[in-house]
């Protein structure tokens, strides 16, 4: 168990935007912010892939970019998880380990 307290409630505030959207909320958006919102998401997934091919060069681009795909998907599910959380310690465990 690690040593490190739980921060207050202000955590929550520090999602990634595409954490804080559902699909019911995407869909509901006007086409341009739309636009702009799933351009930074593959601005994401491109700034994971190419960090994940500085680490292992012997892996061709397309799976680092599948790597950053699971990568990320599992960022945001993990924050979403720690976010549906009553027990705030708990979510603070689930986001630090």
């Amino acid at each position: 168990m690690s040593n490190i307290s739980p921060k207050p409630l202000s955590w929550r505030s520090v999602t990634a935007a595409s954490s804080r959207l559902s699909a019911r909320t995407c869909s509901a958006l006007s086409p341009e912010y739309r636009k702009r919102f799933e351009d930074y998401t593959v601005r994401i997934y491109e700034l994971f892939s190419n960090t994940i091919h500085d680490q292992f060069p012997s892996l061709s681009e397309e799976e680092c970019y599948r790597k950053a795909l699971y990568l990320y998907s599992g960022l945001v599910g993990t924050m979403s998880m720690a976010r549906t959380m009553s027990d705030h310690t708990l979510a603070f465990q689930v986001l630090a380990y």
